[in-house]
């Protein structure tokens, strides 16, 4: 009796204890109200808009759903421009820094360094914007754990250019692992959103930002839509292709949706047979590759790059694209030998045409493992008049025509007949 008396009092005193939660400060502070003490039907106006920013049933009534989305952990950033006096604003400089001034625990600063690196290079991606880091104290952009409001709720907050300082909450419980980060707080997705206001984004009501100013382990690195934002603000990268128009020889064409021109740890992107950006750090958007490639095709939503005799498949449902497998090519592919030097897919036949020396193999998807080998090392010249041996890439281009490159020159083949249509020097497709 004593342990149940004992127990209810302890919940008792816990109640007292715990602060009331202030909906119309909350809403204030973040900018859906303009008073903290507002008349009822403004309040159920903010309520209303609230809820649907944070796509929740619009009632206009504080349920335990609207509640509890209100506590949950967020940017210590308002949503609504209004709210408060710094608007929006881009760098005027293309190259600027950063500084680490400090870290908490658990962290160390080469952790923290890491986490801000890669999410640079995501967001910079294709971007006229250069970050680099630095020692001075009169960087762009200096980084900060300090005491805020306890764990959860506010994570951190940072202003806009020209100031673009970061301030993490030292009292959260960070995590480095996003499998942890429902019961922790995954600081990458902290420090994305952050940086992203440091450069000049606001606050975005769309749920697959990662602008959106509540934590997410869904969304933990900037989308499409967050990088064609900042795109938009700083411009496109200023292309320099002048190793390739010298003649430096090329790794892979991936035939993605804009093909990407692999040359060692780089890329440049291809649109309508021109090359239009780059060079980019390849690790932007394939972490985890070797430092040479030899081949590169994809396969639905799914790239494949060939190394030695490895292959690294890679899941293209979000950017950075997932790792998902590393095997032995000819585990992988049905004996296809390693050290490919080129590979393309052809979707409407199911089949992956692979190239080394003066061989060609191909393998059809569909049929059983083990005979899926339909070309095992015929002479390229039998089925490929006019295509020299040891080609650097390959790639199928509007699903009829095939490219293949090698020295600095570019044949295109009829896919279907197998017919050599042209000949030329490839300074149109490096834009020379």
């Amino acid at each position: 009796m004593f342990t149940i008396l004992l127990f209810i009092f302890v919940l008792i005193q816990n109640a007292q204890l715990r602060p009331t939660f202030d909906a119309k400060q909350h809403l204030h502070t973040y900018g859906f109200l303009n008073t903290s003490n507002p008349g009822e039907k403004v309040f159920k106006d903010a309520i209303e808009k609230f809820q649907s920013v944070n796509e929740l049933p619009t009632t206009g009534t504080l349920d335990e759903a609207t509640i509890e989305r209100m506590k949950a952990r967020r940017c210590g950033r308002p949503e609504h421009v209004p709210a408060f006096a710094q608007t929006a604003n881009k760098w005027k400089n293309s190259h600027i820094t950063y500084k680490i001034f400090n870290v908490s625990e658990p962290f160390m600063k080469t952790e923290v360094k890491k986490i801000f690196d890669d999410s640079i290079k995501v967001w910079t991606d294709n971007v006229n914007l250069k970050i680099s880091e630095t020692d001075s104290n009169k960087a762009d952009i200096i980084i900060h754990f300090t005491t805020q409001d306890g764990p959860y709720n506010v994570l951190g907050y940072a202003y806009y250019p020209d100031n673009g300082d970061i301030f993490f909450d030292k009292d959260e419980d960070w995590t480095l692992d996003v499998s942890q980060g429902a019961f922790k707080t995954y600081f990458g997705w902290v420090a994305a959103h952050e940086l992203g206001h440091s450069l000049g984004l606001p606050h975005t009501e769309t749920m697959q930002s990662i602008m959106h100013p509540y934590y997410s382990t869904q969304v933990i690195q900037p989308s499409e839509i967050d990088t064609k934002t900042l795109r938009t603000m700083y411009g496109q990268a200023i292309m320099n292709n002048s190793i390739l128009c010298e003649g430096t020889s090329v790794d892979a064409i991936l035939d993605t949706r804009e093909p990407l021109l692999v040359v060692g740890e780089e890329y440049w992107t291809i649109s309508d047979g021109v090359l239009q950006s780059g060079p980019i750090r390849r690790d932007v958007l394939f972490p985890g590759l070797p430092d040479k490639i030899d081949a590169a095709f994809m396969v639905g939503k799914r790239s494949y790059f060939l190394s030695d005799n490895l292959f690294y498949r890679f899941d293209h449902d979000a950017k950075p694209y997932r790792l998902i497998s590393k095997k032995l090519i000819s585990v992988g592919f049905d004996k296809v030998p390693p050290n490919i030097d080129a590979a393309f897919y052809h979707a409407g036949a199911t089949t992956i045409y692979f190239f080394k020396g003066s061989k060609y193999y191909a393998l059809n998807t569909r049929k059983p493992s083990g005979k899926r080998l339909v070309v095992n090392g015929k002479d390229i010249s039998s089925d490929w008049p006019g295509i020299p041996t040891d080609v650097e890439a390959v790639t199928l281009t509007d699903n009829s025509q095939v490219l293949f490159i090698k020295n600095s020159k570019c044949y295109m083949v009829d896919l279907n007949t197998r017919v050599l249509l042209s000949t030329e020097n490839c300074s149109t497709l490096y834009n020379c």
